[in-house]
């Protein structure tokens, strides 16, 4: 692959699969937060509000990255969504774990464990 063209300079590499990366933990991290949401048994706009903090909070971080020039392909920042979203999805898995764990050790030899 030449990454070189001689009338524009150095080619940028592709964000394609930052972004799509990115974009499944995302989705991922969303539905976590909703999943644990619901469980707590919150409001409605509670339980959106948490799906939607992900979204928000890596708005922000891109967005304080592009303010100081840290930014400024689409790569760095498809780079940078994605790290933030591993961060913030390490988090939530440690809230997933909290819940579901006092449910399993709750119950007795031979009991089934019903998510409903």
């Amino acid at each position: 692959m030449n990454e070189f063209d001689a009338a524009q300079g150095p080619r940028e590499k592709s964000p394609v699969r930052w972004e799509i990366a990115a974009t499944v933990l995302l989705v991922v991290s969303s539905f976590l937060a909703l999943s644990a949401g619901i469980r707590q048994g919150g409001p409605g706009p509670e339980v959106l509000g948490r799906a939607l903090s992900s979204v928000v909070f890596t708005l922000v971080v891109v967005g304080v990255f592009r303010l100081f020039g840290k930014a400024r392909t689409r790569r760095s920042r498809a780079v940078i969504a994605f790290w933030t979203l591993v961060v913030l999805l390490i988090g939530q898995f440690g809230t997933v774990v909290q819940q579901v764990v006092p449910t399993i050790e709750g119950l007795k030899a031979g009991e089934s464990l019903e998510w409903a």
